[in-house]
C-alpha cells in the first residue's frame, strides 16, 4: 500500500470508485443448478453467464430494464459555470 500526499493510507476517498448503483438495479448473486449442456453453451457464448440468462429471461417473457434516471453533474463541480461547448469556443 502507498500512501496519498496529505500522508494518509489510500483506500476509500471522497469521489473515488465508481458511482453508486441504484438498489433496484443492484445485482445480487443466486444460485442455480443448471445441467452440464447448459452450462457448457453458456460459456461457449462471448457475455458472462448471468448476462446471457438476463438477456434470455427479457426476451422470453417480453421484458425490458427498467430506466432510471442518471444525476446531473451540477454547476458546483465546473467552477466556471460555462459548459464545454463555451470553452472550446473561446480558444
Amino acid at each position: 500500500m502507498s500512501k496519498t500526499e496529505k500522508g494518509e493510507w489510500g483506500g476509500a476517498r471522497e469521489g473515488s470508485g465508481a458511482p453508486k448503483k441504484d438498489p433496484y438495479l443492484k445485482k445480487r448473486q443466486v444460485g442455480l443448478t443448471l445441467p452440464d449442456w447448459l452450462i457448457k453453451k453458456l460459456d461457449s457464448l462471448p457475455k458472462s453467464r448471468a448476462k446471457e440468462i438476463e438477456a434470455a429471461l427479457c426476451l422470453a417473457h417480453g421484458w425490458r430494464r427498467p430506466v432510471v434516471a442518471k444525476p446531473r453533474r451540477s454547476r458546483s463541480e465546473n467552477p466556471d459555470g460555462a459548459d464545454l461547448k463555451t470553452q472550446t469556443e473561446q480558444i
